[in-house]
Order: C-alpha cells, then sequence, then structure tokens
C-alpha cells in the first residue's frame, strides 16, 4: 500500500440554499456583479432628477422673488414726482379728448387716478372735470357760472388752477375764476374774481368766496388760498381761507418795471411778464422783475428773504431760487432744514428719488457734485445739461457731450455714455422708473424724436406716434400726441 496515495475523507452535507445558488453553466454570468452596479446607476439616476428637480425649483422661487422685488421697485419708482407713465415700445391710443380740455388738465398732479383740471366754454362758463388716467372717462364734471350778466373764465397761463391736500386729507381742487360783462374780452380785465374749491375726488362745490379782482394765480399753503397780481412797480400778495373766505394777511413790495431778462440760458433769468407764486409747507415765495420775497405763513418777511433773482423751480420738497448778483447763485428753501446757498446753478431732475440727498447737483460749468454743507467740489464731469434723473445714487443726464449717461452721485465716474447725435440736440431726460426717455431736437423742424434707453444704457427703439397722430409730448406722467388738424389730444400708453 505504500504506492497508492492516501485516501481523505469526505462528508457529504445537503444545504438547499447552496443548491438553490447554483445556476446552470449556460446561464452562468460573464459579470456577476452588473446587475448590481445597473441597480446603484438606477438609483443614482433617481436620485440626481431628484436634486436637479429640486435645484430647479429652488431657482425659479429665487428668480420669482428677484422678479417681485424688481417689479415692486420699478413701482416705488414710478410713484415718485416726476415719473411719467409706462409707455409701450410701440406707443397706442389709450384715450382721446378735445385738445383744448387737455390742456387744462393738471397732469402731473393726478387725484386718486384721475386727472382733474378747468377750462373757459364759449357759453361763458368754467367746466371742471376729472378725467380717468387710465380710460379718459369723465369721473365728474362741475359747471361754474357768474352772475347772468357775466361770462366766468380761468387763465390759461400761470397756475390758475392748483391741487391740494388740507388738514383734514381732502383733496381739493383750487381755480381763481375771473368774471367779466357778457361779451367782453377777457384780456380787459375782470371786474371780480373767486377763488374756488371743489373736492377733487366727487366734483362737489366746497367753497366760493371773493378775492381781489388782479388775481389770476393761486397757491395752497395749509388752509389757506394765495394769490398774487403785479401792477407797475408792486406786487401784491393777498391770503385768505380757502373755505370762509375771510382774509388772513396782505402784502406789497416793489419790483422792478423793467429788467435785462433773456431766454435759453442756464444763468439768465427768463423773460418774466407777469408775477411768479409758488408755495412750499411752509413758505411763500413770490416775484417779478428779478426780484423775489419770501414769506412764512402769516406773511411776514423771512430774514434775509429779499432775493435777487427768480423762481427757477418749485417742487414739494424743495424750492429752487436762481440769484442774479455777481453771477450765478442758487439758494435751495428745504422744509425743516436751513436754506443752502450755493455759487452755481442747481441740477432740477424730472425724477429724484433722494439717494443723493448729501450731495449737491450743479449743470453751469459741467455736472458737478458739491458737499451741502461747505460748497466743497467732489468731483466734476464736462458737458452740457439737457434734463437729469437720480436713481438709486446714478445721474443719469442728456446733454452735449453724451445723448445720455451715466454717472456715479459719489465718485464722478461715468459708468456708461451713449455718443452724443447728429443734426439734433437733447432738450429733455424723463423716466418711468424702468427705462430713459430722451428728446432730441432736429436742427430744423419743432417736433421732437422720442428715443428709449434701459438703465444700463443699451437702446430699446425709438417711439413712434400711431397713425394719425403727431408732435409727442411728455406732459406731467403722460406721454401725449396730437391730432394733424391740432383739435384733438391723446394720452398713449
Amino acid at each position: 500500500m505504500g504506492g497508492e496515495p492516501a485516501l481523505q475523507r469526505v462528508e457529504l452535507v445537503e444545504d438547499d440554499a447552496l443548491a438553490r445558488s447554483v445556476v446552470p453553466a449556460g446561464h452562468l454570468d460573464e459579470n456577476p456583479g452588473g446587475e448590481a452596479r445597473r441597480r446603484r446607476r438606477a438609483h443614482l439616476l433617481v436620485a440626481l432628477v431628484g436634486v436637479v428637480g429640486v435645484l430647479v425649483f429652488a431657482l425659479v422661487g429665487v428668480q420669482a422673488v428677484l422678479d417681485s422685488a424688481y417689479r415692486e421697485k420699478v413701482a416705488a419708482r414710478a410713484a415718485l414726482p416726476g415719473a411719467i407713465d409706462a409707455v409701450a415700445s410701440q406707443p397706442q391710443v389709450r384715450w382721446v379728448t378735445d385738445a383744448a380740455l387737455m390742456d387744462s388738465l393738471l397732469l402731473d398732479a393726478p387725484v386718486d387716478g384721475a386727472y382733474v383740471g378747468a377750462r373757459s366754454l364759449r357759453d361763458g362758463t368754467v367746466e371742471a372735470v376729472a378725467l380717468d388716467a387710465a380710460t379718459g372717462v369723465a369721473r365728474w364734471m362741475t359747471s361754474l357760472r357768474g352772475r347772468p350778466d357775466e361770462d366766468a373764465a380761468v387763465a390759461l397761463w400761470g397756475n390758475a388752477c392748483t391741487t391740494s391736500v388740507l388738514p383734514d386729507e381732502r383733496d381739493v381742487l383750487v381755480c381763481v375764476l375771473g368774471f367779466h360783462a357778457r361779451g367782453l374780452h377777457e384780456a380787459a380785465g375782470a371786474s371780480r374774481a373767486e377763488v374756488v374749491a371743489l373736492d377733487a375726488r366727487t366734483g362737489a362745490l366746497l367753497a366760493r368766496r371773493d378775492t381781489p379782482a388782479q388775481a389770476g394765480r393761486v397757491v395752497v399753503v395749509q388752509d389757506l388760498a394765495v394769490v398774487a397780481w403785479r401792477v407797475l412797480g408792486r406786487v401784491h400778495v393777498h391770503a385768505q381761507d380757502l373755505l370762509t373766505g375771510s382774509t388772513a394777511w396782505d402784502a406789497s413790495f416793489p419790483v422792478p418795471r423793467t429788467g435785462t431778462l433773456q431766454l435759453g440760458s442756464l444763468s439768465a433769468p427768463p423773460r418774466i411778464a407777469r408775477v411768479q407764486l409758488v408755495a412750499g409747507p411752509d413758505v411763500v415765495a413770490v416775484g417779478a422783475g428779478q426780484q423775489v420775497y419770501l414769506l412764512d405763513v402769516h406773511g411776514e418777511l423771512r430774514p434775509g428773504g429779499r432775493v435777487d433773482g427768480y423762481v427757477r423751480q418749485a417742487r414739494s420738497d424743495r424750492i429752487v431760487l436762481l440769484t442774479v448778483d455777481h453771477g450765478a447763485g442758487t439758494i435751495l428753501l428745504r422744509p425743516g432744514l436751513d436754506d443752502l446757498e450755493l455759487r452755481g446753478v442747481v441740477a432740477m431732475p424730472t425724477l429724484d428719488d433722494g439717494s443723493l440727498s448729501d450731495v449737491v447737483l450743479t449743470v453751469d460749468d459741467g455736472l458737478r457734485g458739491l458737499d451741502p454743507d461747505s460748497g466743497r467740489p467732489l468731483w466734476a464731469v464736462e458737458g452740457r445739461d439737457s434734463g437729469t434723473v437720480v436713481l438709486d445714487g446714478v445721474v443719469y443726464q442728456g446733454g452735449d457731450s453724451a445723448q445720455v449717461r451715466a454717472v456715479d452721485g459719489r465718485t464722478g465716474t461715468v459708468l456708461w455714455s451713449v455718443p452724443p447725435p447728429q443734426s439734433a440736440y437733447v432738450t429733455d431726460l424723463f423716466t418711468d422708473g424702468e427705462h430713459l426717455y430722451v428728446a432730441l431736437h432736429g436742427l430744423l423742424g419743432a417736433d421732437k424724436t422720442w428715443l428709449a434707453y434701459d438703465l444700463d444704457g443699451r437702446p430699446q427703439g425709438v417711439l413712434e406716434p400711431p397713425p394719425g397722430w403727431r408732435s409727442l409730448e411728455i406732459r406731467g406722467r403722460a406721454l401725449v400726441a396730437t391730432s394733424a388738424d391740432g383739435t384733438r389730444a391723446a394720452v398713449l400708453g
């Protein structure tokens, strides 16, 4: 037995699990781990799709939030004084009315979504009206008549009508009406006058009170109606309770009978044939012939209240006086703040969101930013000014060095610039809070061309009037077109 191999003991066992795991030779998988990998890939794909879906949903949500925030920001800008209503890239007629009625509406001061105003009619009456700003439908009309032998009229020039909010928060339309003998032209002068107050939301007559016959313009300060007129070398001011008509005070001041006044210059005053009368929350400014007087609400002359100059701008947050003694200068009157006197001509943005309240902008020697306390120059950019807009600390400006440009209001850095136009010049710059609208005036002809840009300077097209309309203008908040024969006017959108 020594040459035979040793026997080994082998134990046979029965295992059903092992038996079940046996795969016939013809069905053996050459890659036993493939099925598991396929399952893992499927699970990963499902998980990846889920993650992508979550990310897409999150991005859509974030974009929706950003879009909503952007729209809210644009809406807030559009609600600011000086903003215009949104305009389509191809403006369409929203509503049409008589051109004379359109001229009488206070398009810069809508009340509860309506434009209000008053106009003289051929039958000797005055019609006060409110038209819905979106549709042009009349919300109310109120007819104002004089005595049987009188014609009533409201002046087309100056501020013969204004809107205001009374201390009890009622919105009012206030006008000065002149009354003439029937058939006598109003240029002959009124025999008497009234201050008329209407509820601007309903048209209800609140008061009709006598006022001096020479009055042709009116402002409202608190609960007072203030009227002014000029007779030869004096300007007269009369204040009365708006509702009762009782006299609050009277004042009279000398003014030059003539002046060397010119048009078309930033540093020279305009030709003032009549009285300038504006008001802030606590001040009345009245003047003529390069002389302005600043009165408090009691009719007293404020310290330093006689100024050689004229009123250049009146807004709810400031009154701008341009002084003309020893070169151009500016006085800013701001509610609750000290008056600010500066050398140079202060910019008058068509819209200012207040983001540069600590910088004063001047435009007589290029665009400059000044420290409001010391008047010290902070920065300067060359170029003649033809309109400015201030938004989010950026000064958007039209002029001769650029059709429109964006300047950082704190550093003076030019952020972007559109080259100046050829054979035309910029005359106006407006915004609806989202776009800039630049008016170009050709060297020949009277009509303007309106170009639109976004706030990054990208062109957005040319505003063209619809067929049958011409002469696009921005009046107050509205883009207005005139019919070919000049008898009708349309608000576009």
